[in-house]
């Protein structure tokens, strides 16, 4: 969670103790059975109280746009591991569904300026990971394991994934409302799409065996790396 965003939720949680209405930027969310079940109040209606209840509280999640991103190794055809990173913005438009899911960030807290800390801050990094992320990783993977490293589109996927993604997040009341997918092959990897690709130029002109010999004194020549005075040895 980006720093602003922490800043707006600890003080939407701080005021929790200072007013008895719901603040506006969040979702209040309030349990009188220990999280079992919980009520939204919408901003602006009085928060009834429970003081005198042990087992009742209050939680607030974030009710405006987030970024958020995730990076890991994904399977193509014949084993070939690229890296895949995806950033993402998404809204939390369903607060009981998310905490479902997300259930630690419905434990309750000894005060609103515990709850407000860094650490609780830090949970909704960890939200992101198990609510988003993890939905990211296991579409990702079950769908590039079929797919062709060379003629792979990645503009082309992106699309179906963000579809996907909001069709399987939608049961976490979580929403993207935007995404981007980047893959990032190692170099080896990268030699081998762009000569794949090459070949298949050079043989769609009738130059196959020109391609072949081009391909194969490419791939033994040696590369140069040339450093400027500002570079550090290291």
């Amino acid at each position: 969670m980006k720093p602003y965003y922490a800043i707006v939720l600890a003080a939407a949680v701080l005021s929790l103790s200072a007013c008895d209405r719901a603040p506006s930027n969040v979702k209040t969310l309030q349990t009188t059975d220990c999280g079992v079940t919980w009520q939204i109040i919408k901003p602006g209606e009085r928060i009834p109280t429970t003081s005198l209840n042990v087992c009742g509280y209050n939680t607030v999640l974030p009710d405006y746009p987030m970024q958020g991103d995730t990076e890991f190794l994904s399977q193509f055809k014949d084993n070939i591991l690229v890296r895949v990173k995806i950033t993402y913005d998404y809204e939390i438009v369903d607060g009981l569904k998310f905490l479902k899911v997300a259930k630690f960030l419905g434990r309750q807290h000894g005060s609103a300026s515990m709850a407000a800390d860094s650490t609780k801050m830090s949970q909704f990094e960890t939200a992101e990971n198990v609510v988003i992320d993890v939905q990211l990783r296991e579409l990702v993977t079950s769908q590039t394991m079929p797919m062709d490293i060379v003629t792979f589109n990645p503009s082309a996927f992106e699309d179906t994934l963000f579809k996907m993604a909001n069709l399987a997040l939608a049961s976490r009341g979580v929403e993207l409302n935007s995404m981007t997918f980047v893959t990032v092959p190692e170099d080896q990897t990268r030699m081998a799409i762009d000569a794949a690709t090459a070949l298949a130029v050079y043989r769609s002109k009738g130059m196959e065996e020109l391609g072949n010999k081009l391909v194969v004194a490419r791939a033994g020549a040696t590369q140069v790396q040339v450093h400027t005075g500002n570079d550090r040895t290291r």
